[in-house]
């Protein structure tokens, strides 16, 4: 299954690189990730791992996801695996526009056995929650820039 949607972030790409690179920030924008440990020290660069466990369809879903692309501000590539989820491949593109930041996210999921069958089922799904994830990632990041540091 493969989602793609492009939309903008109110702040520097800088910054929302950061935020979005630091993936432990994700709890904070898409209402289906229950919890994410760090599996690697920080910073996150190339290799850093994650372990995140959230809800899909009311189901616990487990998996670990690594830093596999990693163009310091402008790309930023994660790849999953776990569970019913053969891989999962986000990738995320910055461009830079001054005080924003366009951003490009490319999502590929393949899953594993009888769950394969239900892909085209499972497709609305998918697009609803990563809909609602991005939107929500939007608002957190206006959040984030704003806070006083």
């Amino acid at each position: 299954m493969r989602y793609r949607r492009e939309f903008e972030l109110a702040g520097p790409v800088a910054e929302a690189f950061a935020y979005l690179a630091n993936f432990d920030n994700a709890k904070e924008w898409d209402p289906g990730v229950e919890r994410i440990t760090r599996l690697t020290p920080p910073p996150t660069s190339l290799g850093t791992r994650f372990d995140v466990v959230f809800l899909f369809r009311g189901r616990r879903q487990r998996m670990e996801y690594e830093v596999t692309g990693f163009q310091d501000g402008q790309r930023l590539v994660l790849e999953g695996k776990g569970g019913k989820v053969r891989s999962q491949q986000d990738t995320i593109t910055f461009i830079d526009r001054g005080d924003r930041t366009g951003v490009s996210y490319e999502s590929v999921v393949r899953l594993t056995g009888v769950w394969r069958l239900a892909e085209p089922f499972l497709r609305p799904t998918l697009k609803r929650e990563s809909d609602r994830a991005l939107e929500r990632m939007a608002e957190e990041f206006e959040r984030h820039v704003q806070r006083p540091r």
